[in-house]
């Protein structure tokens, strides 16, 4: 692996570091999400100290063809109770959604329980796509009195490391654009359709109309409505 993919990503222009090696520092970034930063060993992150960590630069990384990587990270951590079949459930909707072969090949599973999907992008559509997180399911932490993370989706496109569990060929990535990849909120707002309300007082749990005969009670203002 480690010849072959080296060549790859000096070909492309990218910045890595293996296992064994310090991840090298970014201008502007010394700190990536409070987590990493130029002192780290990739090895500290990676499954037995066997894989390779790349840098987005602080501008992306502009591959050899012209275009930018994306990396989408799916994260269903199985910490906080997801199965395999849930994590593999939401990223076959994400294939979907990207309108993805069934077998494109430039994916990965990660440590935690989750998945890598890298493509790439236009100059005009990298601008507008940028990093960001969408929230698919969280829940409250009662022990630790804060919500929670449960499922995310996470578009990164500069300032960050990632981890490659396995050979990508930067060179044959799909092209994806901003539309496309905004589409992916399809997933978030599915779940805020079915967002189960805790019982409070007369509340019931998943009715939408309690919650309006709760406010008319409460609010003189609305009883008419």
């Amino acid at each position: 692996m480690r010849n072959s993919i080296k060549k790859i990503l000096e070909e492309n222009n990218i910045d890595y570091c293996f296992s064994d090696e310090k991840i090298p520092h970014l201008p502007n970034d010394k700190q990536i999400n409070g987590r990493w930063n130029e002192e780290t060993l990739c090895k500290n992150h990676t499954w037995e100290g066997k894989n390779i960590g790349v840098v987005f630069k602080y501008n992306g990384i502009k591959l050899k063809c012209g275009n930018y990587a994306v990396c989408i990270d799916i994260d269903a951590k199985k910490i906080y109770g997801n199965t395999e079949e849930e994590q593999l459930m939401l990223f076959e909707k994400v294939r979907d959604i990207l309108k993805l072969n069934k077998r494109y090949p430039h994916f990965e599973r990660t440590v935690s329980g989750g998945y890598h999907i890298w493509l790439k992008s236009s100059i005009e559509d990298i601008k507008k796509i940028s990093n960001k997180s969408i929230i698919v399911e969280s829940f409250f932490d009662a022990k630790e009195n804060k919500k929670r993370i449960k499922k995310e989706i996470e578009i990164f496109t500069h300032s960050r490391y990632m981890i490659l569990y396995k050979d990508i060929d930067f060179s044959d990535l799909d092209l994806v654009d901003y539309k496309t990849i905004d589409m992916l909120h399809i997933l978030q707002e599915e779940e805020e359709k079915n967002i189960k309300y805790e019982e409070n007082e007369d509340i019931n749990k998943t009715s939408k109309d309690s919650l309006l005969k709760k406010a008319k009670k409460d609010i003189p203002a609305i009883r008419e409505f």
